[in-house]
């Protein structure tokens, strides 16, 4: 998983920083509705062979992290 806040709009993207400063622009339509200025983002990249043993590990984390569970 790997977390992003909204730092700010431009045009029709938003720019997206992740804690260490490395931003990324990414098109606003593609993001949920109503999403907002300091908002979190989680990411999760995966390359096609292992997505399917790894969805069952992926849906866990994120349940928990919306939970806030450790």
């Amino acid at each position: 998983m790997y977390r992003f806040i909204v730092a700010g709009w431009e045009n029709d993207e938003a720019i997206l920083k992740d804690e260490s400063g490395e931003i990324v622009v990414w098109p606003k339509n593609k993001l949920p509705k109503n999403i907002n200025l300091g908002s979190s983002l989680y990411f999760t990249i995966h390359n096609q062979k292992n997505l399917a043993a790894d969805e069952p590990q992926l849906a866990k984390t994120i349940l928990n992290e919306i939970l806030n569970i450790s």
